[in-house]
């Protein structure tokens, strides 16, 4: 959900609404669902009818040393 917030003369907040729409499997586990990257800039949603597949890349760090 996502709100929009006014502060230039008093705090004022709209309705909240869907910032985007997804597909969580379970929302009464709804912590276990999802979580935000460290930087808050994306997500990683466990959902139902994926749009896209996911690619797991391991073992990454020693591509890392190799440069």
């Amino acid at each position: 959900m996502v709100v929009d917030v006014d502060t230039k003369e008093k705090f004022a907040a709209s309705a909240p609404r869907p910032l985007f729409q997804t597909h969580i499997i379970a929302p009464s586990y709804a912590y276990l669902q999802y979580d935000v990257s460290p930087s808050g800039d994306s997500f990683i949603i466990n959902s139902l009818n994926p749009t896209s597949p996911l690619t797991l890349l391991t073992n990454w760090t020693a591509d890392l040393r190799k440069n």
